[in-house]
């Protein structure tokens, strides 16, 4: 499937949707140089590609501020440097080669608390308009128009659709005019696929419980209203234990830190220590804790909600169309495509495809997830490497 010869990720030859989640712009821990790289080798050979879906999450505006991802052209700032890079390829994929990009948002970009389905539309609103206040240079990229928090993928008329949700009353009722584009505009959808597809595309904060929404909700609250500072701080010590640096038991990682052994610590002056120095082993406690039990649930409670509350809520309101396919992202933790039978859903039993496309952040090998022109899934993990002084993107499918 692909050239290994060369090495270099090469699009599928039928691929026609990419589907990513959870870049986290603006974080610690994000493969700037790994996203760079592959948009990249997508503008080399685009083949038959039409969409890029983001599944949310690609800006992390809990840690960092708005402000922060519009700095400009300045040459000292390295990171304001890899925003333009990024947003520059993705230019280039909408204007030279008529790549449609699409945004979700996830619970790293507007508050998910309270109401947040109900609330989505007036927070996506009030997003766009802070990057837009702040002189952002890509509005064009990221706008009213292609931002949403539900996608639908497909068949009409033997074409492929995609339509743009803001909440699930829209979902339900099919209120929003879809998103028509053209794929592969000599031919039409092969005979064998089932004209009752029907691919969900979500963030997948969505599936969470009630606990661990209004959890990870207060976090996102008391991220966003601390002092840059304390951001700064709390984002590379929740990223570093999450990244393992920090191993041994929470006293252990509280010791390492107080001592400076990192090159970051270093930096801070000594005025900004002895106030968060006391609060490093109560944050560090709990997100220990809370990482060992993301650890060992995966991907499996966002499936069980999505199976015993998410998708009967949808179906019990009248969903038009039936679910055959799910992709989401959120919990950084890569999901082959995997047929899911005997979902019970009032009454009746369903099966549907499930799946999940990773991460680029927190992780060592991003993935990604690539819909041939029949509505399947592949996931593709890649890596970075450097052979004979000459860096190359490792494409594997799992």
């Amino acid at each position: 499937m692909y050239d290994l010869v060369e090495n270099n990720y090469k699009l599928n030859n039928d691929t026609i949707i990419l589907a990513i989640s959870d870049v986290h712009l603006g974080a610690s821990k994000v493969l700037y140089d790994e996203f760079i790289f592959f948009l990249r080798q997508i503008i080399k050979n685009p083949k038959k590609l039409e969409v890029l879906v983001i599944l949310g999450d690609f800006f992390d505006v809990i840690m960092e501020s708005v402000r922060d991802f519009c700095l400009g052209d300045h040459i000292y700032n390295v990171l304001s440097l890899k925003y333009k890079r990024i947003f520059t390829l993705f230019k280039k994929l909408k204007n030279l080669h008529e790549i449609n990009i699409f945004f979700a948002l996830g619970n790293h970009e507007i508050s998910i608390l309270p109401d947040a389905d109900a609330r989505f539309n007036h927070r996506k609103k009030k997003l766009l308009k802070e990057f837009k206040d702040e002189g952002f240079k890509f509005c064009d990229i990221i706008s009213f128009q292609n931002v949403c928090q539900y996608f639908l993928l497909n068949l009409e008329n033997k074409k492929w659709k995609l339509s743009l949700y803001d909440n699930q009353e829209q979902l339900i009722k099919d209120e929003v005019e879809p998103v028509n584009f053209k794929i592969i505009s000599e031919h039409e959808v092969p005979d064998d696929v089932d004209p009752s597809y029907n691919c969900l595309l979500a963030h997948g904060h969505q599936f969470e419980t009630f606990i661990i929404e209004y959890g990870g909700g207060l976090a996102w609250y008391l991220g966003l209203k601390s002092p840059d500072k304390i951001k700064e701080i709390g984002n590379y010590i929740y990223n570093d234990i999450i990244k393992g640096k920090g191993s041994g038991t929470s006293k252990e990682i509280t010791k390492w830190y107080i001592n400076k052994q990192d090159p970051f610590l270093k930096t801070l002056d000594d005025n900004t220590l002895p106030f968060i120095m006391p609060l490093v082993p109560i944050f560090v406690k709990y997100i220990a804790k809370l990482q060992d039990f993301k650890e060992k649930l995966q991907n499996n409670i966002y499936i069980e909600e999505f199976k015993k509350d998410f998708l009967p809520g949808l179906v019990k309101n009248e969903l038009q169309k039936k679910i055959t396919h799910l992709i989401f992202g959120h919990t950084h933790k890569p999901k082959k495509p995997e047929l899911t039978m005997g979902i019970k859903v009032n009454d009746k039993f369903w099966d549907i495809t499930i799946a999940n496309c990773g991460a680029w952040q927190q992780i060592d090998k991003p993935t990604i997830i690539e819909i041939n022109n029949k509505g399947e899934f592949s996931l593709i993990e890649l890596e970075l490497v450097k052979k004979r002084k000459r860096k190359l993107l490792v494409a594997t499918k799992q």
